[in-house]
């Protein structure tokens, strides 16, 4: 099953709850499991995945306005598979 969550930051890791401490400032938090969860800031990523019952095993973060590297060729650019790729 995969799940989707949108965390507005920029963690490094997802972290290990008792390995890894929280950050003194919430605003310079690289672990995502103590990060605020965007859909309701007042609970942490992992007070929300406690309470979904789910766990995290990997991450990808995009960012807003991040540009796709396709590389240099004009074959590869105009790929129809690297448009169905990237939903085009």
């Amino acid at each position: 099953m995969c799940m989707c969550l949108c965390v507005g930051m920029n963690p490094s890791k997802i972290g290990v709850a008792g390995e890894d401490v929280p950050s003194c400032n919430s605003d310079e938090e690289k672990c995502m499991i103590y990060q605020e969860y965007l859909l309701d800031p007042s609970q942490t990523v992992a007070q929300f995945l406690a309470d979904s019952g789910v766990s995290l095993v990997d991450f990808a973060r995009f960012e807003c306005g991040e540009e796709l590297e396709i590389g240099t060729s004009t074959e590869q650019q105009c790929s129809p598979d690297m448009a169905v790729e990237v939903g085009g």
